[in-house]
């Protein structure tokens, strides 16, 4: 009887020590959280939990960052060298990571009790995971969120300035070439994710529009071919955003005008929900026929802010 008693003194006695451990943790930083849970064990005597230990932010950038996830138990019963397999787990949050129909599975391995991984869609996520020890117990950990968001509008522009300012070298080399007519030139983004290829694509060639004459207006109608999956542990091809240019006026007459430059109504009435978009257009508030070719430009935002982590649902 003694000894039984003494082997209940110790789970209480640790269980106190963690929850106070994990309340003066929350309060030094909220950038390290310590989640706990009690887990439904398999005997009256048995005071098994499975823990993620989660290490910098919760709060993750899409294509900028990834999740560092640590899982740590507390029994009398087993060490780390019990651990004979850990499967990890991912659900849209407050769906079940470990149902057949609501989860998917992230990784596992041999006493694999910590995992790093890429987030593959933006959104928000709960992780889970199974731990299996070498006399076949298999315990539950209990859940961490993630929050997946996607880069800044600012960021994103930035990786491709220099294919804008491509596009838009272009855009007055043809008019040049070509005087009293013009087109526009774009292209469309992606985030294109999975477990090999973790970067931002564009379509190239650039593709162009309808050439136009003088007093005529250019159209560009940009075709995207996005793959997305609703697996967040599969990753896909998403469509992020348009861009497209304004043509020049320089060889038309000054009875052709664009007033005002930058995003036109039919560029914003086409773009598609919670897509972000980008014109290349003169920086004066209005150009007419004859202007300077080489006057100031720059690229016009249009659109949402930034972008939602639900549009990848």
């Amino acid at each position: 009887m003694k000894k039984t008693k003494f082997l209940l003194l110790i789970p209480l006695t640790g269980l106190l020590w963690i929850l106070l451990f994990s309340c003066s943790k929350e309060d030094l930083s909220k950038t390290q959280q310590v989640k706990q849970v009690n887990i439904d064990t398999k005997s009256t005597d048995e005071d098994v939990q499975v823990v993620f230990l989660t290490s910098g932010s919760s709060l993750i950038t899409l294509m900028q960052g990834n999740y560092q996830l640590r899982l740590s138990f507390y029994t009398p019963w087993y060490t780390e060298k019990d651990v004979a397999y850990v499967d990890y787990y991912i659900a849209k949050t407050g769906d079940d990571p470990l149902d057949d129909n609501e989860g998917h599975y992230l990784d596992g391995g041999v006493s694999m009790l910590s995992y790093n991984g890429n987030p593959l869609k933006a959104g928000i996520w709960d992780i889970q995971a199974q731990v299996r020890f070498n006399d076949g117990k298999t315990y539950n950990s209990d859940i961490v969120t993630v929050t997946i968001e996607y880069p800044p509008r600012e960021v994103i522009k930035s990786w491709v300035s220099s294919d804008m300012d491509d596009a838009w070298q272009k855009t007055k080399e043809f008019a040049k070439e070509n005087h009293g007519k013009y087109k526009e030139y774009g292209f469309c983004l992606y985030a294109y994710l999975d477990r090999d290829i973790y970067e931002l694509r564009i379509d190239s060639p650039f593709q162009t529009g309808n050439t136009s004459e003088c007093g005529e207006d250019a159209t560009l109608t940009l075709y995207n071919s996005p793959h997305p999956s609703t697996d967040p542990s599969q990753g896909g091809k998403y469509l992020i955003g348009l861009f497209h240019t304004h043509p020049p006026l320089t060889y038309c007459s000054s009875r052709v005008s664009r007033n005002p430059t930058g995003a036109s109504s039919i560029d914003t009435s086409n773009l598609r929900p919670n897509t972000l978009g980008f014109v290349y257009d003169y920086s004066q508030g209005s150009i007419k026929g004859g202007h300077d070719i080489n006057l100031g430009a720059k690229v016009y935002d249009y659109g949402p802010e930034e972008l939602a982590v639900s549009s990848m649902d």
